[in-house]
């Protein structure tokens, strides 16, 4: 949900079905892929936390600069160009780590996901438009969702990192990307005093960094021959491996508030949101570090076929996860005020309200992820697969059902109800562990 890192973690444990390849079932190979996504996966965080760090200051900055607006067009850009790039890529990230598409070079693979980047930034630019109150604000706000074009490649890069079990480059990648946009961003901003100059250095200085690191590097390391098109491989490897849309319904349903909250609330408003959850990164990659361990003994109970023991930790779990998200709320209400100031300069209250709806919005995100370990673990994909399609439709179907009725939504209904959707999503877990005899 925040405006940061992508997450790389062991999303897909393994596939629906044994279906056979050259190189052994995509199942096996998934199972092979989500362990090398594990090992080192400390690392990872480390780098995911620079690249959020990062990326939270550069919102600071524009939040000191009364540059709400542009923040908020920032994050409702944000909240349709990532699912967008990961459906026209075909999320071809998890394909790579698996080995399924076997003609999917890097060459191949970057090529279609620089015009999946094209295609989506193209329609991001049209659908802003009515929320940006002018095309200032609409350029600098696009610009910054430039960088996220170099995020796009890079996680490209990424999916032969994992498929190499080379996590030291996976951490690399996310830092120098965020000190590459941010240093730009500073040194541009400072002496020009232009938000949208600015944010076009940033994201030249974060995609040369990915072209001259990651593509560069690849594309030598594979002869001509190799970079077959591979695209319709890869939309067939697709169709058979229907658990790696499971990132991109989960990114829809994760920023489905923020498709909600434009019909509700301005700009300025969505600024503040976007702070907020910059804020709630911190807190993420916590959950994500912990996760990390959880899943690795998971995934011991469920070799042992420790049906009980992997009961116990959706229990435990869902307390960790439960106790993690008031350690959030409780911070947001709590944080002195003189804290803030440092951070958001003026909006400290506003930006503390803002704080306690993310709190709220989010509360059962760590609930889910801390449950969903043992979901993963029992390579119950499709199950996994169907909870934030669930949850994406109730929660759709709820906002839409108040707007036909007449009555609409308030931001705190919006809120709840985007609440209760993550509910939805660990209620779902806990009923696949319990029953894991159910298709």
């Amino acid at each position: 949900m925040q405006p940061s890192a992508p997450t790389v973690g062991p999303s897909l444990a393994a596939g629906p079905g044994p279906i056979r390849t050259a190189g052994g079932s995509l199942a096996a190979r998934a199972a092979s892929g989500a362990a090398r996504i594990l090992g080192g996966s400390r690392g990872v965080v480390l780098g995911q936390a620079v690249f959020a760090a990062s990326q939270a200051a550069i919102l600071m900055i524009l939040a000191h600069r009364g540059q709400l607006e542009t923040i908020g067009v920032f994050t409702a850009g944000l909240a349709i160009f990532g699912p967008l790039c990961l459906v026209a890529s075909l999320n071809s990230r998890i394909l790579i780590v698996i080995a399924a598409a076997p003609d999917l070079g890097p060459r191949t693979a970057f090529r279609l996901r620089g015009i999946a980047v094209l295609a989506s930034a193209a329609v991001t630019a049209l659908a802003l438009i009515p929320v940006a109150p002018d095309a200032w604000t609409l350029l600098a706000a696009g610009l910054l969702i430039g960088t996220r074009a170099a995020d796009q490649l890079s996680d490209v890069s990424i999916g032969f990192y994992q498929r190499e079990g080379r996590t030291n480059l996976i951490s690399r990648s996310f830092a120098v990307r965020g000190l590459a946009a941010l240093s730009a961003f500073i040194a541009v901003l400072v002496p020009f005093d232009n938000v949208p100059v600015a944010s076009a250095a940033a994201a030249v200085a974060a995609t040369s960094a990915v072209l001259l690191l990651e593509v560069r590097p690849l594309l030598a390391r594979f002869p001509d021959h190799e970079q077959a098109p591979g695209i319709w491989s890869t939309l067939r490897a697709l169709v058979r491996f229907p658990a790696a849309f499971f990132p991109f319904v989960d990114s829809l349903h994760t920023n489905a508030i923020r498709y909600a909250l434009v019909q509700v609330t301005s700009a300025q408003f969505l600024g503040l949101f976007g702070v907020a959850q910059a804020l709630f990164s911190p807190f993420q990659l916590l959950t994500t570090a912990i996760g990390y361990q959880r899943l690795s003994l998971s995934k011991s109970l469920a070799e042992r076929q420790d049906l009980p023991g992997l009961r116990r930790q959706a229990i435990r779990g869902l307390g960790l996860g439960l106790g993690l998200s008031l350690l959030f709320t409780a911070g947001a209400l709590l944080v002195p005020h003189a804290v803030l100031a440092l951070v958001v300069g003026d909006s400290v209250e506003a930006t503390r309200d803002a704080m306690i709806k993310v709190g709220v919005a989010m509360f059962f995100w760590a609930p889910n992820a801390m449950v969903a370990h043992p979901v993963i673990a029992m390579n119950r994909q499709s199950s996994y697969l169907l909870a934030p399609l669930v949850s994406l439709l109730a929660f759709a179907g709820a906002v839409v059902g108040l707007h036909l009725w007449g009555t609409g939504t308030s931001v705190w209904l919006t809120v709840l109800l985007f609440s209760g959707s993550f509910l939805i999503r660990v209620v779902w877990c806990l009923v696949v562990v319990w029953r894991p005899a159910a298709r």
